[in-house]
């Protein structure tokens, strides 16, 4: 079952679709960087080079940060596009049961939300450390955090200060976060999709749920994005009520389904 669960979302033409569209969406800001530091005629020293962390896709360093608030914000209609709510299309296509009968009622559920989680946060991780290594090697040696590094100490940020210390493994670390966020938004969008079993009121609670997060603080961007002011505690916070929301909507899904005597 699980491995069908896999195979079923990886193999999907949206899910394809879905997978190039974000490659290709990391790729405006190594340009705009390469453009503005590198372009012939442009150069000036590598102290002027954009750090290859800054100018990866999670440094949010183009102006306007169009790609990454496409990625960010829409994450959970894109997790429902690519296969997140299965659980409602099985249950419209009236084969659910099948599935039920074959596996059991707990499999099947926890087979739908591990597949949920691991799908997405692996494509995610795949697509960041591609386009981390293309800016390793395209601006090899760039320095630069946009002079943001020469303004910070370690008495007044030192959570920023360590940060732009230890660059790499700083960046690294955001990655797994990153991952780890679309992972759980992922879990949040199939659970929402076997509690309601309807497409629209699943696309409605999830985007609501998710907006939430980054209209209110601790705010969730701040929490999933390197070399900013954003405390450690606001970043611990913001991933931390990340995680609540969605062990809060699982806990919900498990009462409800167990009180319509459809046992989890």
């Amino acid at each position: 079952m699980f491995k069908y669960e896999i195979e079923k979302m990886i193999k999907s033409k949206k899910y394809i679709i879905v997978f190039i569209a974000i490659f290709f969406l990391t790729i405006p800001d190594l340009i705009s960087n390469w453009y503005s530091v590198l372009y012939p005629g442009h150069f000036n020293g590598y102290e002027w080079v954009t750090n290859p962390c800054k100018a990866a896709f999670l440094g949010n360093s183009s102006t306007g940060h169009i790609p990454q608030i496409i990625v960010e914000w829409l994450l959970p209609i894109i997790l429902l596009i690519i296969g997140c709510d299965s659980a409602t299309t099985e249950k419209k296509l009236n084969c659910k049961n099948i599935y039920i009968a074959s596996v059991g009622r707990k499999k099947y559920y926890f087979t739908k939300l591990l597949a949920s989680f691991i799908v997405p946060s692996v494509s995610m991780f795949i697509i960041l450390i591609v386009n981390w290594l293309i800016c390793l090697i395209v601006f090899r040696g760039g320095q630069t955090f946009a002079s943001l590094e020469k303004q910070i100490t370690q008495e007044s940020s030192p959570f920023l200060y360590y940060q732009f210390q230890h660059p790499f493994l700083t960046y690294f670390v955001y990655i797994l976060i990153f991952c780890l966020v679309v992972g759980v938004c992922a879990v949040m969008c199939q659970c929402i999709s076997i509690l309601t079993g309807d497409s629209k009121k699943t696309y409605l609670i999830t985007f609501a749920l998710w907006i939430l997060q980054f209209a209110t603080y601790p705010f969730l961007p701040n929490a999933i994005q390197p070399f900013t002011e954003t405390s450690l505690p606001d970043t611990i916070w913001g991933i931390v009520r990340c995680l609540g929301i969605t062990l809060i909507v699982f806990i919900v899904m498990c009462i409800v389904k167990r009180k319509k005597n459809d046992e989890i």
